[in-house]
């Protein structure tokens, strides 16, 4: 069955037991029997990621977290931001750690 797939961090183990880590932003995951296929908006593995591009991201919408009160920002959207900013940071991270 199809489920919904929002942001997420993924980690895939493989028979050898390598390690591959991705960020997943939107789309729909079929789950079977051992099985996940994920079709996805957007996959990036962890490490190709543009880590100065995702730290500049994150520091902006920190930013504009602090200036909420100006009213010029959507806070629901500079939060989902936020979110994807530190999930690609933290994917990065751990595809530098983890991935053979």
């Amino acid at each position: 069955s199809l489920v919904p797939w929002g942001m997420r961090k993924v980690t895939v183990t493989r028979s050898d037991a390598t390690r591959r880590f991705f960020y997943i932003d939107g789309g729909y995951a079929e789950i079977g029997q051992n099985t996940l296929r994920i079709l996805a908006g957007q996959a990036e593995r962890g490490e190709e990621i543009d880590y100065r591009q995702a730290q500049a991201e994150r520091d902006q919408a920190e930013k504009r977290i602090l200036d909420q009160e100006s009213g010029k920002w959507d806070i629901d959207k500079v939060r989902a931001a936020l979110q994807r900013a530190k999930s690609r940071l933290e994917t990065y991270d751990q595809a530098g750690k983890g991935s053979n």
